[in-house]
């Protein structure tokens, strides 16, 4: 299909020796606009955006701004933001194949490993997260322990927990280092400052000015800034305190000022703007695995619970099994006593049973219900095919092991009894089903 060319800037003086009416150039550049896009309707738009043939007319820049604006939309909607199932498979794999050396350094409390893995600049922060997500804190306790005999954390456990969370060691840590029983480690303390990263000697510089205000009432990120001043500086004035001669009462202040011109003011870069695309994928990407983590969660939810159904049935299963070697001692035991039947199991007041056997449309009607010691005929004389069906199987094993050994299983619906003030016995409804054995 032929493009349809750009009409061009407005001629007021043509307008005007053809008797046209007057339009604003804003008119007229709006109306150029749909023409020209109802013209090239069936043309690709991506390819129409990428040859840069947008319909503009060069009337103002506010022009070239909408065709950015119509580009970027352009881009983001030709954006491929698909996150699978499978890709969240593929990065929990690559994150546990990752963390694998952390645990085998950690298996092995070689605090060297430890650090080199961690230490790595170009590890992705993502291994972190999932690390310390992972009850990493607990891990590190665990393989590198506590300094019980000073209260406090040992160097190993210091570093691997510095290091899990920073790459590195603080400067903090790095200066209180230096200290000893001879005195302080200068150069030590140079090096650690050399050390800081322009980033954090732009937080250090952004924190001294939030002092310099006396206004300490911040929040976010100039809170963490006051804070890491504070740490940073406060460490300083305690390692002015040493010296070859001893332990100073006071601090250096000119020392400590001699050891902040290290620190180099820096302008805080301002962080590159993602592209569209690539904030696009970073939200799909955060909602689809914090869709798939919960998903994960209640499978694995489920998976404990039928854990738990499991174990339960093989207790019971073991008790049925009981049961069964009892019921020729319950036999006995009952014929010698002169009745001719026992009951083998309590199946509880199943409101189930009660409408199946009676039919009863109101459970609240006690009226057809049999007597405590009598048994109800409409069971006794029941068919097997119409008892068994209301058994669950473990009590059909009972009702077939019943018929096995000669005996007339039936469904039997007892009373429940109170007593009332005077303390008499009454019946106050239906109680408990039993599965009876007769003979």
């Amino acid at each position: 299909m032929d493009r349809v060319q750009n009409i061009g800037t407005v001629d007021r003086s043509a307008e005007a020796a053809a008797d046209a009416p007057y339009e604003s150039p804003s008119t007229v550049e709006r109306r150029n606009r749909g023409e020209l896009i109802k013209a090239n309707s069936a043309v690709d738009t991506q390819v129409l955006v990428n040859s840069g043939k947008l319909p503009v007319v060069q009337i103002d820049s506010g022009s070239e701004q909408l065709a950015e604006k119509a580009k970027s939309s352009s881009e983001q909607n030709s954006c491929d933001t698909t996150y699978t199932h499978a890709d969240w498979e593929a990065d929990k794999l690559a994150l546990s194949k990752a963390l694998e050396k952390a645990n085998e350094a950690l298996a092995n409390k070689d605090i060297q490993a430890f650090k080199k893995f961690f230490g790595d600049p170009n590890l992705s922060p993502d291994v972190r997260q999932e690390f310390i997500k992972r009850h990493g804190d607990a891990e590190i306790e665990s393989a590198f322990g506590e300094d019980s005999t000073n209260r406090k954390l040992s160097e190993e456990h210091q570093d691997a927990l510095e290091y899990a969370y920073h790459g590195k060691l603080t400067v903090t840590t790095q200066i209180a280092r230096q200290e000893g029983f001879w005195g302080l480690n200068e150069s030590g303390v140079e090096d650690a400052l050399k050390s800081m990263s322009p980033e954090e000697q732009a937080i250090y510089h952004q924190g001294k000015g939030i002092v310099s205000t006396n206004n300490y009432n911040v929040v976010g990120e100039e809170k963490e800034a006051l804070t890491y001043y504070n740490n940073v500086n406060s460490s300083l004035h305690h390692a002015s305190r040493y010296s070859i001669w001893g332990l100073k009462n006071s601090p250096d202040f000119e020392q400590v000022a001699k050891w902040e011109s290290l620190i180099k003011a820096q302008s805080t870069p301002e962080p590159k703007p993602l592209e569209i695309c690539e904030v696009q994928k970073t939200s799909v990407k955060a909602r689809q695995q914090a869709k798939f983590e919960e998903q994960e969660r209640n499978d694995q939810i489920a998976i404990e619970q039928r854990k738990i159904e499991l174990e339960k049935r093989k207790v019971l299963e073991a008790s049925y099994e009981e049961l069964l070697k009892k019921i020729p001692d319950m036999v006995r035991d009952a014929s010698a006593d002169g009745y001719r039947a026992v009951v083998v199991l309590n199946l509880g007041p199943s409101v189930d049973l009660r409408r199946q056997v009676y039919g009863w449309s109101n459970t609240n009607d006690y009226s057809n219900q049999p007597d405590v010691e009598s048994y109800s005929e409409s069971t006794e004389d029941s068919p097997e095919n119409f008892v068994k069906p209301l058994l669950d199987d473990l009590q059909k094993k009972v009702y077939d092991h019943l018929l096995a050994q000669g005996l007339k299983p039936y469904l039997l619906l007892r009373d429940s009894w109170s007593r009332d003030s005077y303390g008499n016995r009454v019946k106050i409804g239906a109680g408990d089903w039993n599965l009876v054995a007769s003979w």
